[in-house]
C-alpha cells in the first residue's frame, strides 16, 4: 500500500541494479543501489512512477548540508538532476569515491571485480548478500 504525501508517495520495491546488478531491496524510501550508487529516472515526484524517461541516473555529486549527506544523481538521457539522501546502507568506498572525483574509477574497479572481463549482461548479476561477503574478503 502506498502511503502518500503532497509531493511524496511510498512505495517498498525491489529491484535489480541496471548498472551494477545487486539485487536491492526496497524499504520505501529506497531509490538508488548502495553499491554503485546509481538510480532509474522512474518518478517526476519521489515515489509516483509517473517519468516516462525511464533511464540510468549516475551520481555526479556528493554534498553535505546540514549534517545530512546527499547524492547528487544526473540523468543519462534528459538530463534531469535530483538531489537523495544517503543511506545506512550506502557503500562508504563509492561515497568517498563520489566526494573526491574518482568515481570513474570506483566504478570501474567494480566492473572488474564482479564480472571478471565478462560484461555484465552475459554474467549471472551478483545479490547484495553475495556483495556483503565479497567487500568482506577484501578487507
Amino acid at each position: 500500500m502506498a502511503l502518500k504525501t503532497a509531493l511524496f508517495t511510498r512505495q517498498t520495491e525491489d529491484f535489480d541494479c541496471e548498472e551494477c546488478g545487486t539485487h536491492v531491496k526496497g524499504n520505501g524510501y529506497t531509490n538508488h543501489c548502495p553499491c554503485c550508487l546509481c538510480s532509474k529516472h522512474v518518478d517526476v515526484n519521489p515515489g509516483d512512477r509517473a517519468s516516462d524517461c525511464h533511464a540510468l541516473m549516475y551520481p555526479v555529486a556528493y554534498e553535505q548540508k546540514n549534517g545530512t549527506e546527499y547524492i547528487i544523481h544526473e540523468c543519462s538521457q534528459c538530463n534531469h538532476v535530483r538531489r537523495n539522501k544517503v543511506a545506512s546502507e550506502d557503500s562508504r568506498e563509492a561515497i568517498i569515491a563520489l566526494s573526491n572525483g574518482t568515481y570513474e574509477e570506483y566504478l570501474e574497479k567494480l566492473h572488474r571485480r564482479l564480472f571478471k572481463g565478462e560484461s555484465k549482461e552475459e554474467k549471472k548479476l551478483p545479490s547484495s548478500e553475495q556483495l556483503s561477503l565479497l567487500k568482506t574478503k577484501e578487507r
